[in-house]
């Protein structure tokens, strides 16, 4: 064999981290360990992105929550309300497709189906660039008019594969990020860790359940500690029933949101297939 193409001795780092990477895959102990630092960090970015999505949202509106300005001039330009519905979604759009197309084309979508095919398919490896673009890339399209769950999925592959653990951890850890990214965004640990479980594991056993909530648990912590409790959709104080009889509305509101996301998501996909 030429001396050009003879096999490159592995980096003494590379080498330390492979170490690193199976002790901790193979010790239950050290896993939690992991999936509580990837829950962290996970509820850290989950601030962070949380803040991005307000900073653009001032900058394009002038307001904090703009929908309560109807009428107003908008922006820190002071647009007319009219110039403000052409200009700022339009400007936003002119960041997000070279940002994504040129630093990571596999942020593009909705981010969470592009789990679900990573976690399926690419044993779940996904770039950690792919966190990085797509808080910048959705603070300004969310800002102007799941990423989340890519944001989080991402992070914690990334974690893995920086450790090189075997594929079924960086599964595990993929899925422990996309859980605790629900958890941080909207304060729902057992919600972050059941959505994980069933859409993005879809196979999982009772070790790896508790992974899962551990990560989900300790980012909505840390979310909480850098933000605090404040609530991601505020109700009234008091919900009551006046009646029994009154429980049918709400099965007949849950079947009319069913109904209205089904035809969301249908003709999201198909416009989504027409402009490709």
């Amino acid at each position: 064999m030429p001396l050009s193409q003879s096999p490159q001795p592995e980096e003494p780092a590379a080498g330390t981290r492979l170490r690193v990477g199976h002790t901790v895959a193979a010790h239950r102990s050290l896993l939690g360990v992991a999936s509580a630092l990837v829950g962290a960090v996970v509820g850290a970015a989950a601030v962070v992105f949380n803040l991005a999505i307000r900073a653009w949202t001032w900058v394009s509106t002038g307001f904090d929550e703009y929908t309560t300005h109807i009428g107003q001039s908008h922006g820190v330009w002071g647009w007319a309300p009219w110039l403000f519905l052409l200009l700022s979604p339009a400007i936003a759009g002119l960041l997000y497709g070279p940002l994504i197309q040129r630093f990571a084309p596999s942020a593009k979508g909705h981010g969470i189906p592009e789990v679900m095919l990573a976690v399926r398919r690419k044993g779940g490896r996904i770039p950690g660039r792919v966190a990085v673009v797509k808080i910048l890339a959705s603070a300004l399209t969310i800002g102007s008019g799941g990423p989340i769950v890519q944001v989080g999925a991402s992070l914690g592959s990334t974690i893995a594969s920086w450790l090189r653990m075997p594929v079924s951890r960086v599964v595990l850890l993929a899925s422990c990020g996309s859980a605790a990214g629900i958890a941080a965004t909207f304060h729902a640990p057992l919600a972050g860790a059941v959505f994980a479980l069933e859409v993005i594991l879809v196979e999982f056993t009772a070790e790896t359940f508790g992974f899962v909530v551990l990560s989900a648990v300790t980012s909505s912590v840390v979310a909480r500690i850098l933000q605090g409790d404040e609530m991601v959709i505020r109700v009234a104080d008091n919900l009551t029933f006046a009646s029994m009889s009154d429980i049918w509305w709400v099965a007949l509101l849950g079947l009319v949101a069913g109904l209205c996301g089904l035809g969301f998501s249908k003709l999201l996909y198909a416009s989504e297939d027409a402009i490709d």
